[in-house]
């Protein structure tokens, strides 16, 4: 995986992620977003748990502040772009 597929996956995931803030966010379906790719979900997710942007509990993603703060510029950079 190229590091911009691997930024692009984050992103979609961490900007999800900010919008279910407060539900449930099952990593199963952010594992069929990317094709099923079990290789890929286990880099994707070790990156985020090494970044410290997310943590995985009842196999829930749930934003951590630092994750949660780059969502939402990720967002204001979307919303520049329009």
């Amino acid at each position: 995986m190229s590091r911009t597929e691997l930024n692009v996956i984050l992103v979609g995931i961490l900007t999800t992620a900010l919008e279910l803030s407060g539900g449930p966010f099952p990593e199963s379906m952010a594992y069929m977003a990317m094709g099923s790719d079990l290789c890929k979900w286990e880099l994707v997710k070790g990156v985020m748990v090494a970044g410290e942007l997310a943590t995985f509990a009842g196999n829930n993603i749930q934003l951590t502040d630092k994750g949660r703060e780059i969502a939402v510029k990720c967002e204001a950079l979307a919303e520049g772009i329009k």
